[in-house]
């Protein structure tokens, strides 16, 4: 083999590694090179003047999805399902894959319904808030007690 053989090879080799180390760093981020989010827009909310990163469920196709499948949620991130009309929107644990707290909130901010540690086991159950809402934030379980996220919580929603 020629020297130059083996220049090449050593860095292709090189370069694998070196991309093997990058998706062991990111495995578990958002940021990870093939993460199940990297499609998604995002923004943020405020909840007692803390800020959490959202990604935005905004039209059809991505509310139905929403979390469905995914293998994790991010740590302190959080899917913001966002509708045109306020409405009592029912949400269900299909094809989950772990807990989540869901939160809805209304077209003022105000939280109007709070279902914490959702199980995927609870599918088929249907969970309805008892007011519309014009929103509805998905948190991992526990992150919305963490946040202090109750009914009569108000968020800031910017969009």
């Amino acid at each position: 083999m020629t020297q130059k053989k083996k220049t090449i090879y050593s860095l292709v080799l090189l370069l694998l590694v070196g991309f093997g180390f990058l998706f062991a760093l990111t495995k578990d981020t958002d940021f990870h090179l093939f993460s199940e989010y990297m499609r998604y827009e995002k923004d943020t909310i405020s909840v007692y003047g803390k800020e959490v990163e959202v990604y935005l469920a905004d039209d059809p196709r991505i509310r139905t999805r929403g979390l469905s499948n995914k293998t994790y949620l991010p740590e302190e991130k959080g899917m913001l399902f966002v509708f045109e009309k306020p409405d009592q929107y029912s949400f269900w644990m299909k094809e989950m894959n772990f807990s989540i707290d869901m939160v809805w909130i209304d077209e003022e901010g105000e939280v109007v319904f709070v279902k914490e540690n959702a199980a995927p086991e609870s599918y088929p159950m249907l969970f309805t808030p008892p007011k519309p809402a014009l929103y509805v934030l998905e948190l991992n379980a526990g992150y919305a007690r963490e946040l202090g996220l109750t009914v009569g919580t108000k968020v800031d929603i910017e969009l």
